[in-house]
């Protein structure tokens, strides 16, 4: 039986806010922007990280231009719907984001803790007290490195979530917080699979683009294709 992403993960519940450089907001994803946003991502072969339109919560970091850390819609929902189904008991998260899984995992019987660690104090000033006041007896904020943290007693299920970006270089840092809670009776990191296949992955895709500019140059070489810069 095929599982709903929005059953299982529903829109994230915050006020928008700024603390430091980090804001939380909402935006809307119009029918045009879903369409051109899909028409990408069926060219790029990842139809599965479509959008639809509607309204979007997002966490974003001011650098030098503004990073989208996390956002709620649906492609994110997706990578987090093992995790929320496989949670029980103690449950630790490494990364506090929007903490998109909390809500859902408080919905769940099985699930008696969810201890989040989070090591940029400004996200815990901006995200966690909502949650605190939402569920002030089963969660819990640790402001810490998640590679320094050590719990009392090994929680049953873990997962990892503290990149901005899908790649191969987070792959060492997966293994390394993978192996810290190899006692957990579940333990995985966001996004894992595709960050082991991201060189192959681009490599794909520099040579579709390729191929695709080839055919374009030989249908103009044919006369089949117009340069209208001409």
């Amino acid at each position: 039986m095929k599982v709903k992403i929005t059953d299982v993960i529903p829109s994230v519940r915050l006020p928008a806010g700024r603390v430091g450089k980090y804001t939380i907001d909402q935006f809307e994803v119009n029918e045009m922007d879903a369409v051109t946003y899909n028409l990408k991502q069926h060219l790029h072969d990842t139809p599965e990280m479509g959008m639809i339109p509607g309204t979007y919560t997002r966490l974003w970091r001011q650098d030098e231009t503004p990073v989208v850390m996390m956002s709620d819609t649906l492609s994110e929902r997706r990578d987090h719907v093992d995790f929320v189904l496989s949670a029980w008991g103690d449950v630790l998260i490494n990364g506090l984001g929007l903490g998109m899984c909390i809500d859902p995992l408080m919905e769940q019987e099985e699930v008696c803790r969810v201890t989040v660690v989070e090591k940029q104090q400004e996200i815990i000033d901006l995200v966690a007290p909502t949650y605190c006041r939402r569920y002030p007896k089963r969660f819990r904020i640790v402001h810490a490195d998640a590679f320094l943290y050590e719990p009392e007693e090994c929680p049953d299920v873990v997962w990892n979530d503290i990149w901005d970006t899908i790649s191969d270089l987070n792959v060492p840092e997966m293994d390394t917080l993978e192996a810290k809670y190899e006692e957990a009776a579940w333990v995985d990191s966001w996004a894992r699979e595709r960050c082991e296949n991201f060189v192959d992955f681009v490599k794909a895709r520099i040579e579709k683009w390729d191929q695709i500019a080839k055919n374009l140059r030989l249908l103009q070489e044919n006369g089949r294709f117009v340069d209208s810069s001409d």
